[in-house]
């Protein structure tokens, strides 16, 4: 439709209309899916030049187009003429503007998928730094974790990117890269880390935000050996509301009925206390 089109980004609006605009490109990649028809040729078109374009634009506008074209583009292995979509999004991640923007990069590039792409982001997580190698292993779980549930093979675990994690896991001292490593690691199902996400969960059960995430990965692998140390943890956090929100995740993840029972008591207690406290005023 013609508000569609206008809010499509083929006109400038301004910077302030930009920010409502930005709304628009994930919206028609959900709507369209994957494909090459010619609605979606013109707008993966349109989205890779705001993302190579020379005139500045409301950070938002380069977020969104890099989600977009992660939902639209197909690996260049499958299709090459998508290729330039994939070099738009690694060249924006390399030098573009907005570094959030330059993050959405590499989930889009884990969205779309291919050997590719993948060589790619291994390759730059190896190089990384602490922010955007969290970026990275989330990048690549995502990636491995879409190519396993893909619909035209099943391609089982990628051990090339689990052992890559994993190594880095082992390696780096930051809480945040250590975080994020283990939702990648859980996104992959690489099992063979679930000794060591066990190990660090319980050296690190008073840092919240880690000892968290750490549960989540764990749940995404499916670890359950790790279902009494996550009772134990629930039973133990309940002035820890982030953390206690993870496990109780995890724990629903992993099928595990008895932590309902545990929550249950938690949240009683704690009503409890808040009325003695009320009276108390």
């Amino acid at each position: 439709c013609p508000a569609t089109q206008e809010l499509a980004d083929e006109e400038d609006l301004g910077k302030g209309r930009q920010l409502i605009q930005a709304h628009v490109p994930p919206a028609i990649a959900r709507l369209l899916g994957r494909g090459h028809s010619s609605d979606h040729e013109r707008f993966k078109k349109a989205f890779a030049a705001e993302l190579t374009g020379k005139v500045r634009r409301n950070p938002h506008i380069y977020q969104s187009a890099a989600l977009a074209l992660g939902e639209l583009v197909e690996p260049r292995e499958r299709h090459t003429e998508d290729a330039p979509y994939s070099d738009a999004l690694i060249n924006y991640y390399a030098a573009g503007v907005d570094q959030q923007a330059q993050y959405f990069c590499l989930i889009a590039l884990a969205r779309i998928g291919g050997e590719s792409n993948r060589g790619e982001l291994m390759k730059r997580f190896v190089k990384a730094r602490t922010l955007p190698g969290s970026w990275l292993a989330i990048a690549l779980g995502l990636l491995a974790h879409g190519d396993r549930h893909g619909q035209e093979q099943d391609r089982g675990v990628d051990e090339s990117i689990g052992k890559l994690l994993l190594h880095e896991f082992g390696q780096t001292k930051s809480p945040d890269l250590r975080a994020a490593i283990a939702v990648g690691l859980g996104l992959c199902r690489f099992n063979e880390a679930g000794d060591d996400l066990r190990i660090v969960l319980s050296e690190n059960t008073s840092n919240s935000d880690l000892a968290g995430y750490i549960c989540i990965g764990l749940a995404l692998m499916q670890e359950e050996r790790a279902v009494d140390q996550l009772r134990d943890l629930v039973a133990n956090s309940s002035r820890r509301p982030g953390l206690l929100k993870q496990v109780a995740i995890a724990l629903g993840r992993l099928g595990d009925e008895s932590a309902a029972a545990i929550l249950l008591k938690i949240m009683k207690t704690e009503t409890k206390k808040e009325l003695i406290s009320l009276k108390e005023k």
